[in-house]
């Protein structure tokens, strides 16, 4: 059935040219399939009626491809550098640029790889997307607009489900590990940290300051050399801006950690710590010349970013607990053996209650400035 609905999308995006389909992995959600046509290889993302991760017995529109559209095209039009192309949609699928040679930013961390740029190259990226695409950019027209056309409420349904809650209780998607199990028992019952992650629930549910990724973590960024790509909007609604950049820094955080634990010898850990303070620095620098070039106050904005950064570490710090305890573990951790992994585990996990209460609390140290105020990350 899938690979007949594939090889029809493929058809009629391709008509009479003769073609072969490829699979090509995928995500938590759907399937890829590459394309090959006499002259050209495309990407085709397929939407399965259900969590692919998680089997058919968890059903899922395959309506998510209208706001993974809506995000591409935003992303085509602000960051065009940044985004693949898409040419042809589907009601179960679309068509996009192939990005030969290109590997997941994940992949990269993994092995060790140092990219050129990566910071400077992903601050403009998310800083540029993010004020562009909100109200510092957008007329009260536009955002009326916006709003109206990115509800996503299935998808910030899964994410408040998956992301916010499921981890932080008895749920049968969540991972099994019963070497932390006594850990996670307290967890459940920590009223504090279940009380912050219940405001950042909060936040993210009811602010609506711009049209978000929703789901930018090291696995939907891809590079080549110095290039970079943000692929996989189906989860892009109008949101807290917070949202997309504290899951940035929750993705570097565990790539840092699982390097510093190994005791790697070539400091590639140090690296990724460095390259981090950079990226912070580099995007306040670009969202506030963008949000500049839009008319916005100088004042403003400083006091904006002070808050937006205070947020952030805050959804950090959820979605790395969120990524050891619940659904969707990432490759980072799980691919480390005993007892490596567990040590990873409860460092994270302690540095993920930090972050989050620091943030409910409002007392983040790197406000005082310079980039050794974030060593209480590393």
């Amino acid at each position: 059935m899938r690979e007949e609905s594939i090889g029809r999308i493929a058809k009629d995006f391709l008509g009479h040219e003769s073609f072969q389909l490829t699979e090509w992995g995928g995500g938590n959600l759907n399937y890829l399939y590459r394309v090959d046509s006499t002259k050209e290889s495309y990407i085709l993302k397929y939407a399965p009626l259900y969590i692919r991760c998680l089997g058919e017995g968890y059903p899922l529109s395959s309506e998510r491809l209208r706001y993974e559209i809506l995000g591409l095209k935003a992303a085509n039009e602000t960051i065009p550098e940044f985004a693949p192309k898409l040419f042809y949609v589907a009601k179960e699928g679309v068509v996009m640029e192939y990005l030969e040679g290109f590997k997941l930013l994940r992949q990269a961390f993994i092995q060790g790889e140092k990219i050129p740029h990566l910071a400077e190259h992903l601050a403009e990226m998310l800083a540029r997307f993010l004020v562009k695409n909100s109200f510092w950019a957008l007329n009260e027209g536009e955002r009326k607009k916006l709003l109206e056309q990115s509800e996503n409420s299935l998808m910030r349904r899964l994410s408040e489900d998956y992301i916010f809650t499921f981890p932080f209780m008895e749920h049968p998607t969540n991972q099994k590990n019963p070497t932390s199990a006594p850990s996670v028992r307290e967890i459940y019952q920590d009223k504090e940290w279940l009380g912050a992650i219940l405001w950042l629930k909060s936040r993210f549910s009811t602010a609506k300051e711009g049209l978000l990724h929703g789901d930018l973590h090291t696995g939907s960024l891809m590079i080549k050399g110095e290039q970079i790509k943000m692929i996989d909007f189906e989860f892009s609604f109008v949101g807290p801006l917070s949202f997309d950049l504290g899951a940035i820094l929750a993705n570097w955080l565990i790539a840092y950690r699982t390097h510093k634990e190994r005791g790697e010898v070539g400091g590639y850990s140090q690296w990724l710590r460095e390259e981090m303070e950079e990226f912070i620095e580099r995007f306040k620098e670009r969202f506030e010349f963008w949000a500049g070039e839009h008319g916005a106050p100088q004042i403003g904005v400083k006091g904006y970013l002070e808050a937006l950064l205070i947020e952030a570490w805050g959804m950090a710090g959820v979605k790395i607990a969120r990524r050891i305890l619940g659904a969707a573990g990432v490759e980072d951790i799980t691919s480390l053996k005993s007892p490596l992994k567990e040590e990873v585990e409860r460092r994270l996990l302690v540095l993920s209650r930090e972050m989050t209460l620091r943030a409910a609390l409002g007392i983040i140290p790197e406000q005082k400035g310079g980039r050794e105020a974030y060593s209480w990350l590393f």
